[in-house]
């Protein structure tokens, strides 16, 4: 099989490094990364899958990987600093499976990998990212399987690093590694900004908000050493209100955020259906199967059984089926199937009187973010109109929204998220839950990228929005997880 979408346009990694600085991984191709201690800049990605980080203490080196995000979008460098580079001739590759066929898809017709500087951001993106660094409770995980090389023949052409348009694409979050940190002085910051009369609040928010979660995680654990008590405890009784919410998941390992999110979202009366997509369409396989073993070990339930049990029809499908955390999670594409995917696609719903929603669910559910994106490609050549249009056409309610909150997550999950937050952002009210969550569980991923897609969409900053929405030390909170340093 091949690498899709085409290179034609596809610009290089940047030379220069990221002007943000820290460590970057690659959250796809596997679960929630290593904890690190001062990682110094990457060298120049030379091309390949970016690799996962090693597990802390086997002595190995950490491998090079994409210094920032390729280019830019379309060439257009996000910040400045960034140097686009032009694109480079790239070898041919041809589906294992395959005969001799044309390149696909035509590049006059896929305007999201067009050569042109002057589109920003792209149509489509990368897949759905992961977490940022995890503390001590999460554990070491495992390197990814290897994916296999495809056959070197004619037809599909690959980028010499990780293609946009995969699920592979790597982000930079606002929080990264501080290069002077000490854990023993930090608990004693901490412990003098809650101990006596009064709280400072500043003190708290300068430190939790410029340290990874492999930081607080180390900080948490020693501060009870040090002091016989509950970090997380001692800070739950200095604050309040929203303030306290946003410091309390900081301070959480990522599986046990998601774990409790998702716990909140279905044990109260009403279901919220929103926050299940959010976190079960854009976590990897890896990350899921995490999630509910801490699910398992925090609630002594199964996640599957209650979910099961808050849902129903359809949309009890959609979301059991997105819990399993079997997509597969490679970057390349098989073309004939996506268009025999396609044209079931079409007879499914276009074609047919009713709409048969679990041939939908099928292959929305099952498939990688590549091969989705070749399929939603053939799928307009078939039915003359967006995957989109159609959903829209032949469903409704939650199961709608979770069917597009799918083809949004393939097409570009930065644009979701900044949705997500524009939505929680807008109107009378804030949908505080929201905005925490995704502002928390994105700021070592992808928050800057996000950032971008954000101020391009809505033509205003996302700092700005926060600033009009929100007050007190809950706003300088989020401004300053969000403005990173």
């Amino acid at each position: 099989m091949s690498y899709y979408p085409p290179s034609a346009g596809f610009q290089g990694a940047s030379q220069q490094p990221y002007p943000f600085g820290g460590a970057v991984y690659d959250p796809f191709t596997s679960g929630y990364p290593q904890p690190q201690a001062n990682v110094s800049m990457p060298e120049p990605f030379s091309g390949g899958l970016a690799p996962s980080y090693p597990v802390p203490g086997s002595g190995s080196s950490i491998p090079s990987h994409p210094q920032s995000y390729p280019g830019g979008y379309m060439g257009v460098s996000p910040v400045p600093g960034m140097v686009s580079q032009p694109p480079v001739a790239m070898p041919s590759y041809q589906s294992a499976h395959m005969g001799s066929c044309a390149s696909y898809p035509p590049q006059s017709s896929y305007p999201a990998f067009a050569s042109s500087a002057s589109v920003y951001p792209p149509m489509m993106g990368p897949g759905p990212a992961g977490y940022g660094v995890p503390g001590a409770p999460v554990g070491a995980y495992s390197l990814p399987p290897a994916m296999a090389a495809p056959c070197v023949q004619s037809g599909y052409q690959a980028t010499s690093a990780v293609p946009i348009g995969t699920s592979l694409v790597q982000g930079h979050g606002t929080i990264r590694p501080h290069g002077m940190f000490n854990v023993e002085e930090d608990c004693k910051v901490l412990r003098k900004a809650m101990k006596g009369f009064g709280t400072d609040e500043k003190t708290i928010i300068d430190l939790i908000s410029r340290r990874t979660n492999s930081h607080r995680q180390q900080i948490r654990n020693l501060y009870k050493t040090m002091y016989g008590r509950d970090l997380v405890h001692d800070l739950s009784s200095e604050l309040s209100f929203k303030f306290k919410q946003t410091v309390l998941a900081l301070m959480m390992s990522p599986a046990e955020y998601d774990a409790e999110e998702l716990n909140k979202a279905i044990r109260y009366l009403g279901t919220d259906e929103e926050t299940l997509v959010e976190i079960l369409c854009t976590r990897t396989n890896q990350q899921l199967n995490e999630v509910k073993s801490v699910y398992r070990r925090l609630y002594n339930r199964e996640l599957e059984r209650d979910l099961i049990g808050d849902t129903s029809g359809h949309f009890r499908r959609l979301i059991v089926s997105l819990s399993t955390g079997g997509r597969r999670e490679d970057g390349y594409v098989d073309i004939q199937r996506a268009r025999m995917d396609a044209m079931e696609l079409y007879q499914a719903g276009e074609r047919r009187w009713g709409t048969d929603e679990s041939k939908f669910n099928q292959i929305l559910c099952s498939q990688s973010h590549a091969q989705l994106q070749a399929v939603f490609e053939e799928y307009k050549r078939v039915a003359h109109r967006t995957i989109e249009q159609s959903l829209r056409n032949e469903m409704s309610g939650e199961l709608l929204m979770g069917m597009l909150a799918i083809v949004s997550v393939v097409q570009n999950p930065r644009r979701y998220f900044a949705e997500r937050l524009h939505r929680a952002l807008r109107g009378v009210g804030t949908n505080d839950d929201a905005l925490i969550r995704v502002i928390v569980s994105r700021s070592e991923v992808d928050l800057v990228e996000i950032k971008h897609e954000f101020q391009y969409a809505y033509g205003q900053t996302l700092e700005a929005f926060i600033a009009d929405d929100t007050s007190g030390d809950y706003k300088k909170m989020l401004l300053a997880i969000v403005r990173g340093y």
